[in-house]
């Protein structure tokens, strides 16, 4: 209850119990000034909570620098798995690459599967006695300039490069028009090549078939890749074609309708009991 005194200050009225050894409790009326009482429970308030506030606080704040720590720790493991897996995915064919991802989300092994598809194979001609008479820095730095002007037409034609073997590119096409993106990723990257003036030059077969596509080797170390008759022929038909020159088989190029190709003509081929018919083209 207020009060006001004869200086017109406002009161605090209090009743205060005391006990009375023996005899009835005594009640005392006092008046406080509202002031005194005001600053008396402000300062007992702010003994009473001040301290465990404080603590409360200085905990919180050293919680959230701990789960900012925490926070940065995972992002940069995010980021580091991230440029890891990029990294691991440019060693991998995009088969290859699908395939894992496939097998790791659905719980199971990478499965095999026989599909019809047009293979490219190109290699460096003469790389043998190139390398017997240069320095491996400039070895590697002839295979990567040619490496990035083959690969870089195939992924532009659509295709996915299987492998990398050697100073030779191992590649497949898939799908619609298959034989005449894998024809004009040849043609496009010959002419690059031409206009490289590297000092040397690249063959390049092209076959049609089927292959079974998926993991061969052993449990401890397994390789994703195309096998059967089609990869060995594009192969053969590699070997037989000149610096700057496509050799392929009549049935791609007539499936491909590329009427750039020359006549007919057949080839033995080492291998293979019968002879190959196939067409050439060349950059000059």
């Amino acid at each position: 209850m207020n009060k006001t005194a004869p200086d017109g200050s406002a009161l605090y009225e209090l009743y205060v119990l005391v006990a009375v050894p023996g005899g009835s409790p005594v009640i005392f009326e006092l008046y406080e000034p509202v002031s005194h009482l005001n600053a008396l429970l402000w300062r007992t308030g702010i003994a009473a909570a001040g301290v465990p506030s404080v603590i409360l606080i200085a905990l919180m704040l050293g919680m959230t620098h701990l789960v900012m720590l925490a926070q940065k720790n995972i992002n940069n493991r995010a980021a580091l798995v991230a440029e890891l897996r990029a990294r691991l995915e440019r060693l991998l064919s995009g088969a290859a690459s699908k395939a894992v991802h496939h097998a790791v989300s659905a719980g199971g092994g990478i499965p095999s599967s026989r599909t019809r598809c047009t293979i490219l194979y190109s290699d460096i001609r003469d790389f043998t006695s190139f390398a017997e008479a240069n320095e491996p820095e400039r070895v590697v730095h002839l295979l990567n300039q040619s490496m990035t002007i083959v690969v870089g037409a195939i992924a532009r034609a659509g295709g996915d490069v299987d492998k990398l073997i050697g100073d030779a590119v191992l590649a497949r096409f898939h799908g619609a028009r298959a034989e005449a993106r894998a024809i004009g990723a040849a043609r496009e990257a010959l002419h690059l090549l031409d206009q490289a003036d590297l000092p040397r030059g690249v063959g390049i077969g092209i076959y049609t078939g089927e292959v079974i596509s998926g993991t061969v080797g052993s449990a401890d170390r397994m390789d994703f890749t195309v096998i059967g008759d089609a990869v060995n022929l594009a192969a053969r038909l590699c070997t037989a074609a000149s610096r700057g020159e496509i050799v392929a088989d009549t049935d791609t190029v007539t499936a491909a309708g590329d009427a750039a190709f020359g006549a007919p003509e057949t080839i033995s081929v080492k291998g293979r009991r019968g002879q190959l018919e196939i067409r050439r083209w060349q950059t000059f």
